[in-house]
């Protein structure tokens, strides 16, 4: 007889799981208690403006190698668009613009080239990124164990990244990133993506945007 592996939620956990399981042979029951699949990764249409919304995250990175196994395996990798390098537009006070690239280096001195070119940043603050970076560049287990105990937020401001830099760099990955605001992500959460995202291949830092919404992908 087929073993069946049964599997509490249909978010996208749950459902990566399930293919997954099914791909090695099994025979696989999802229990979902809502009317979709996708948990806080869906879309719906407002009631006011008849806009299709995305409920939850849809800023994806290159280095998000197992959710980029999940959607080949489902074949919706085609719906979304990784940059081939980082780069970051924004729109400031009085519609001027800015923009963070990475440069043309190996990683990770592709994105520490950008940063330390970055304009929204005084000097000062661009010199004082050499503190995360110095950070990130430390691995252990005591240092992981540390960071679980701290909040992002609490990490940045020991690292000494002023307002601009968490306006226009931190607090944009963190929410982007890991859907929350960096007073409510683990530290350890935002060191992990940083370090995988930072080193390794130069599109582990480039941006991974769904061309349509959540429900579709």
């Amino acid at each position: 007889m087929q073993d069946t592996v049964v599997i509490i939620g249909a978010g996208v956990a749950g459902l990566a799981a399930a293919v997954e399981c099914a791909a090695a042979g099994r025979r696989v029951l999802v229990f979902e208690r809502n009317q979709y699949a996708g948990g806080r990764a869906r879309s719906f249409r407002d009631d006011t403006t008849g806009d299709i919304v995305d409920n939850g995250q849809h800023l994806l990175m290159g280095c998000y190698a197992a959710t980029r196994r999940f959607l080949r395996r489902i074949g919706t990798e085609h719906l979304t668009q990784l940059q081939p390098s980082l780069r970051i537009p924004y729109l400031r006070a009085v519609f001027a613009t800015a923009e963070f690239s990475a440069v043309r280096l190996p990683a990770p001195f592709h994105v520490l080239g950008g940063l330390l070119r970055f304009t929204p940043l005084s000097s000062s603050e661009r010199w004082q990124l050499r503190m995360l970076a110095g950070s990130l560049l430390a691995s252990s287990k005591w240092k992981e164990q540390e960071l679980d105990t701290m909040t992002a937020d609490e990490w940045l401001t020991s690292l000494g990244q002023g307002p601009e830099a968490r306006r226009y760099l931190w607090d944009v990955i963190t929410i982007g990133a890991l859907n929350d605001h960096p007073k409510n992500v683990s530290a350890l959460l935002l060191y992990r993506v940083l370090r995988t995202a930072f080193f390794g291949a130069r599109t582990n830092a480039s941006l991974m945007i769904p061309t349509v919404g959540l429900s579709e992908s």
